[in-house]
């Protein structure tokens, strides 16, 4: 599919917005960065107009009322550099995201990390802009994210199994396999948590699933340590 003007236009628009909005703590960014994201391989002086066209309509967006002349509520000018200022009511999840990771490693108290850690779980909804897939500057911090998402539930994991609410257990292994497919050790966790409150079938059930997963997606097969944790649960 082609993109008309309007769309391209769009696109360039929200791109700008995502990215200041995401490194609006580095405070203002120079216009040729903001160029380079967008149009890494034209001419700066092409892209010059291209650029304060797409900050126009991204201004427009924001503020459908506001006129020619007329200095954003939003989006602040210092120079040939740019920042967004969301407000004192502005939200962005991934602030808090973060703010509550780090809180959950600063606390030495149980109880504290996991109603920090289950604060952050909530807040996660899915890949770093997952509708981005394209966008080169998204794909590190996207993996970034990820990779501390299942960080966290690995300790919500170990959580629970200490106060032996495999339920929950369960539960939040699901969670981990919705976003990592391939984690052989969750499917173990998972056969043992689900063989210690007494569902055999649910054993079996995560073994194929395991198996299918592996040998059609990364083409190979379980591990022998998966293998016979399985004969041991079903023997």
């Amino acid at each position: 599919a082609t993109l008309n003007t309007f769309d391209y236009l769009t696109f360039n628009s929200i791109i700008i917005f995502k990215y200041l909005l995401y490194h609006r703590s580095k405070g203002y960014l120079k216009k040729d960065v903001l160029m380079e994201l967008l149009w890494p391989e034209d001419d700066p002086v092409k892209t010059a107009k291209r650029f304060h066209v797409a900050l126009a309509s991204l201004r427009k967006t924001l503020e459908p009322e506001i006129t020619r002349g007329t200095p954003s509520s939003y989006i602040s000018r210092s120079g040939d550099a740019y920042c967004i200022d969301i407000g004192d009511e502005g939200y962005v999840d991934i602030d808090n995201f973060k703010k509550e990771l780090k809180l959950a490693k600063k606390t030495k108290d149980s109880e504290e990390l996991i109603d920090h850690l289950l604060k952050a779980e909530a807040i996660y909804r899915g890949d770093f802009l997952e509708e981005d897939l394209y966008v080169q500057w998204c794909d590190e911090e996207r993996e970034g994210f990820k990779e501390k998402y299942l960080q966290l539930l690995e300790e919500i994991i170990k959580y629970y199994h200490v106060k032996k609410d495999y339920k929950k257990c369960i539960y939040y292994a699901n969670k981990y396999l919705k976003t990592d497919i391939y984690a052989e050790s969750i499917y173990q966790l998972l056969m043992i948590y689900y063989s210690r409150i007494g569902n055999n079938a649910m054993v079996n059930k995560i073994f194929k699933k395991c198996k299918d997963n592996i040998i059609k997606g990364l083409d190979c097969p379980v591990s022998k340590e998966t293998e016979k944790l399985y004969h041991e649960l079903t023997s």
